[in-house]
C-alpha cells in the first residue's frame, strides 16, 4: 500500500458501500478503513470475545486482526462478503 491519506470524513465514508471503502482503504485512505472498522467493530469484537472469553484479550486480538486486515486489503478478492473475510481474520487471530 502506498502512503496513508486522510480522505473524506469518517461520517461521510460511513454511508459508502463496502467495495468502495475497501478500494479507498487499499489505496491508503485511512478514513475509509476507519469507516469499515466502525461498521463491523461490534460484530468482530463479539467473535473474538466468544473465542477468548475475556474482554481485554478480545480487544488485543481484534486490534491485531485490524492490522492484518489493513495489510491484506489489496488481496481481498470479494469472493465472500467483507464481514465474513474480517470475521475469519479475527477468529484466526483469537485462536493464535
Amino acid at each position: 500500500m502506498a502512503g496513508i491519506t486522510q480522505g473524506a470524513p469518517a461520517a461521510a465514508a460511513a454511508g459508502d458501500s463496502d467495495p468502495a471503502l475497501v478500494s479507498r482503504a487499499a489505496a491508503g485512505d485511512a478514513r475509509a478503513f476507519e469507516a469499515l472498522m466502525r461498521r463491523y467493530n461490534r460484530t468482530l469484537f463479539r467473535t473474538a470475545r466468544a473465542i477468548l472469553r475475556d474482554d481485554a484479550e478480545a480487544e488485543d486480538a481484534l486490534q491485531e486482526a485490524y492490522l492484518q486486515a489493513y495489510r491484506s486489503l489489496g488481496s481481498f478478492r470479494a469472493e465472500a462478503k467483507l464481514s465474513t473475510w474480517l470475521a475469519r481474520i479475527v477468529a484466526n487471530e483469537a485462536l493464535m
